[in-house]
């Protein structure tokens, strides 16, 4: 399953509510006029701070100028307001106007986060998760993403499911990490509702439930996750799950392929090249294996060598397969690795290299060992 990448969107909205401290000057505002806000902020007004880096940011009221705004963002910050620790963390983080530093990101969001900014909270976990202006560290990250599920931040809700399902950071609990799951479901997160129903296919925290776990693919599917609609697709191709409906399983997948599922590229590659539920098609297949390839999935890298060394759905390519077999055997594609022996050996697609094709072949033997197949390969290159 691929992992997905959110990505985060500054200064979408401002919520002067959510501050720490409230202003005395309550009428403040994006629209008072810049000098206002200028005298206000030196008279440390956090509000005032907070709209005069919006203002420096956004050009408001005076030139645009993003490395003045980061620092009053940052000054706000100390004053109180919240979100001026979250807009200051993200420009620090991600060098958005100003001179990147990660530990002075991963501070702004620590103390925004104490101050009750869910936001903040959530990109302190990330941040601590993968070790960010600072070491890896798996139990803050994991208290931090609770913090932020609390104060209603759906992906930290499912972040904080996912520490739990794997007892990272925190004591494995199947139960809970089902209830954050659902949390974030609720909330909107695609993710969630996908765990919810892997959750309920495995009977992880819950009783087994396939009609369940299939309700909570289709929301996610629905909600445009691509490996939700695979994982939806799964459950058609099965008698002991949904009952055998192939024709839908590949309907699923190639929705999943078009929303970015490189396993759902794979398996309907892998139907219509196969006729398994649709007409046999070698071009679709290798468009699809190609898309999964695209995505890292190296069984379509050398799935779709292998169309293109044979001259299947496309124009016999020998080089380009042997160029797929390799990016696939250096990932640990068996398949992958027997082919490019193959090619190698009888020198398609490059010059003939007896002993490179022998060190292929003996890489698809460390992944399967004593597989008949790549023994009998290893024997034909030994008597060439």
């Amino acid at each position: 399953m691929r992992v997905r990448t959110l990505l985060i969107s500054l200064f979408a909205a401002v919520v002067l509510s959510t501050m720490a401290s409230a202003p005395a000057q309550a009428q403040l505002n994006a629209d008072t006029p810049f000098a206002e806000l200028n005298r206000f902020c030196q008279a440390e007004d956090s509000a005032a701070c907070f709209y005069l880096g919006l203002a420096y940011h956004q050009g408001n009221g005076v030139a645009e100028d993003r490395a003045a705004a980061g620092p009053i963002f940052a000054r706000a910050c100390t004053l109180g307001a919240t979100t001026g620790c979250v807009n200051a963390g993200n420009m620090y983080r991600w060098a958005r106007g100003v001179e990147e530093n990660k530990a002075a990101a991963l501070a702004l969001f620590a103390t925004g986060c104490d101050g009750g900014n869910g936001e903040a909270c959530l990109y302190f976990a990330d941040m601590s998760f993968v070790g960010e202006g600072d070491a890896e560290n798996a139990p803050r990250a994991a208290r931090a993403y609770l913090a932020a599920c609390q104060r209603q931040q759906p992906r930290a809700c499912y972040h904080y499911g996912a520490m739990l399902r794997a007892g990272n950071g925190v004591e494995q609990n199947f139960t809970e990490a089902m209830g954050y799951y659902a949390a974030a479901c609720d909330g909107g997160h695609s993710d969630g509702c996908m765990y919810v129903g892997l959750m309920h296919q495995t009977g992880q925290g819950v009783d087994r439930s396939i009609g369940a776990a299939s309700t909570s693919y289709a929301l996610a599917c629905e909600m445009a996750n691509g490996d939700a609609c695979t994982l939806w697709g799964d459950l058609f191709d099965s008698d002991v799950l949904l009952g055998s409906d192939p024709e839908r399983a590949v309907s699923l997948w190639e929705r999943g392929c078009a929303l970015e599922s490189a396993s759902g590229c794979f398996n309907a590659g892998v139907a219509y090249q196969n006729a398994l539920g649709v007409a046999h098609d070698d071009a679709r297949a290798a468009t699809l294996f190609e898309s999964g390839c695209a995505l890292e999935h190296w069984n379509a890298c050398s799935n779709l060598g292998f169309l293109l060394q044979n001259g299947r759905g496309a124009a016999r390519d020998d080089a380009r397969a042997a160029q797929l077999h390799q990016r696939a055997c250096e990932h640990g594609d068996y398949v992958g690795c027997a082919n490019l022996a193959v090619l190698t050996a009888e020198g398609r697609g490059a010059p003939a290299d007896r002993e490179a094709a022998i060190i292929y072949i003996n890489r698809a033997l460390q992944i399967r060992p004593g597989d008949a197949q790549a023994t009998a390969i290893l024997e034909w290159i030994e008597r060439r």
